[in-house]
């Protein structure tokens, strides 16, 4: 799951809540690091 716009309800639901929002297993990717790093995968 790559959202690449830091949109307000993305933020709202943190790293752990946006990964939630994929599959089991699911990279997230910060690429514009709007989310705290311990909520995403490594970053770009």
């Amino acid at each position: 799951m790559e959202p690449v716009v830091p949109h307000r309800e993305f933020l709202a639901l943190g790293g752990e809540g946006v990964r939630r929002l994929g599959r089991e297993n699911a990279v997230v990717f910060d690429v514009k690091s709007a989310l705290p790093p311990e909520g995403t995968d490594p970053r770009l």
